[in-house]
């Protein structure tokens, strides 16, 4: 099972109870340390792999490594986020 945005927030959630659950968890999120250390706390079955869900050729990096590693992907939870904070004006023109 691969999660997006899982260095924190319901990502993260995700992540521990997938893996309190018996799964094998591959986490994904920009936030490399971060993500690191909490794969780290989760153990054995979570695998942290640096991904930037707004970056093509990031995912392609991150979905090449899990196949590489696994074969397979038995599951996604897409819960990572873009935020592209503009002014009001922008979207009134």
């Amino acid at each position: 099972m691969a999660i997006t945005g899982a260095s924190s927030g319901r990502g993260l959630a995700a992540a521990q109870r997938s893996a309190a659950d018996g799964a094998k968890v591959v986490m994904l999120a920009r936030r490399e340390e971060q993500l690191r250390a909490e794969a780290d706390a989760i153990g054995p079955p979570a695998v942290a792999i640096r991904f930037d869900v707004a970056n093509p050729a990031s995912v392609r990096t991150a979905f090449d490594a899990i196949a590489t590693q696994f074969g397979h992907l038995d599951a996604l939870l897409n819960i990572a986020g873009v935020a592209r904070i503009r002014t009001i004006e922008t979207y009134s023109a």
